[in-house]
């Protein structure tokens, strides 16, 4: 038997097949029942696929997640206390909210000293002898 060519099948058959495809694991099975191939009964799976979810939305929900290495949450407590500048208690909260976990008093205090200590070594390691003038943007004075 002569296997008819594969876009000669109605657009119907293809939907059907298709939906086959999707519903039932035996693609061989469904090639020998259409008279066609299993590449072409893969590629109607794919494209009632594709409508089903693009219709249905049943495509599975992909929440971004964050990796939460100490790194990070390292990070985390600097910008909330440094460039935010927040409290230990807006830090806690911040935490508490958008991470869902509590971090005490003593580990945010912890972790901003070990990042002070770091600028304070960066700071002492950038030469400033060289320097004649500096452009001051603010003035202190003493009351």
């Amino acid at each position: 038997m002569v296997k008819p060519y594969r876009n000669s099948m109605p657009r119907r058959e293809r939907i059907i097949l298709g939906c086959k495809a999707n519903s039932e694991k035996n693609i061989s099975e469904l090639a020998r029942q259409h008279e066609t191939n299993r590449q072409f009964v893969y590629e109607q799976q794919k494209k009632v696929k594709e409508v089903l979810e693009c219709n249905f939305d049943i495509r599975p929900q992909q929440t971004p997640s964050l990796v939460l290495s100490d790194e990070m949450l390292e990070k985390m407590v600097f910008g909330c206390m440094v460039i935010c500048k927040g409290s230990t208690e807006d830090t806690q909260e911040f935490l508490e909210q958008v991470v869902g976990g509590h971090m005490s008093t003593g580990k945010i205090s912890s972790i901003i000293n070990r990042i002070a200590e770091k600028a304070e070594q960066f700071n002492r390691s950038i030469p400033l002898g060289q320097i004649k003038a500096g452009a001051h943007d603010e003035i202190f004075q003493v009351i």
